[in-house]
């Protein structure tokens, strides 16, 4: 694993997780599903596309 800084608040860790771990990530995260991302907006979160057009995943390992 390294470091490389684009700047001192900007950097970028080269492998970081093998070809095996992502695929074991990305099979994970596929068998729990994704949802559409929310935003907070004056206390309350809600699904604005204009703002935010992506799905996540929110996951929680218990650690």
């Amino acid at each position: 694993m390294h470091k490389y800084s684009h700047t001192v608040k900007i950097f970028e860790v080269k492998v970081f997780l093998t070809e095996k771990e992502c695929a074991e990530f990305i099979e994970l995260s596929e068998s729990i599903g994704y949802e559409s991302a929310d935003v907070q907006l004056s206390g309350n979160r809600q699904v604005l596309s204009n703002i935010r057009n992506n799905e996540r995943l929110n996951y929680f390992s218990g650690l």
